[in-house]
């Protein structure tokens, strides 16, 4: 069976989820059934939406510039969802979750550094307090 979910629905999960690991955020409240590749995406764009500007975030705290933060990280997200949308199934299970969960974190690392550039990111001021 699969779920789908409505806007609300993600909008919650997505807030309630975010949880951030190495520079990249995921949803960890994820339901355990199966669930639609469309609501996955879903899920998994709102979380990525607001990140910049989030004081618990890893992309808040590294920024030197939070303009520049916000248009890296949409440049990044929207690449790495058509890399998502290219190989997931029309059903997902957990197990599919959570490997594209990973792979998706990987892929934001990279390309939201690569958008920004070194010169524009200060990982330290994530250690100190400083956001």
């Amino acid at each position: 069976m699969t779920r789908s979910l409505p806007h609300s629905a993600v909008i919650t999960i997505g807030v309630v989820g975010l949880n951030f690991f190495g520079g990249f955020a995921i949803a960890d409240t994820l339901p355990e059934e199966m669930m639609s590749k469309e609501a996955f995406l879903e899920i998994t764009e709102t979380v990525m939406h607001d990140a910049c500007d989030s004081p618990d975030s890893p992309f808040h705290c590294m920024s030197k510039d939070l303009h520049l933060c916000r248009v890296a990280l949409d440049t990044a997200t929207e690449n790495c969802m058509e890399v998502l949308r290219g190989f997931l199934p029309n059903e997902i299970d957990l197990n599919t979750r959570e490997a594209s969960k990973s792979g998706f974190g990987n892929c934001i690392d990279s390309q939201f550094h690569q958008e920004m550039g070194a010169e524009n990111i200060d990982i330290s001021r994530c250690n100190n307090g400083e956001n």
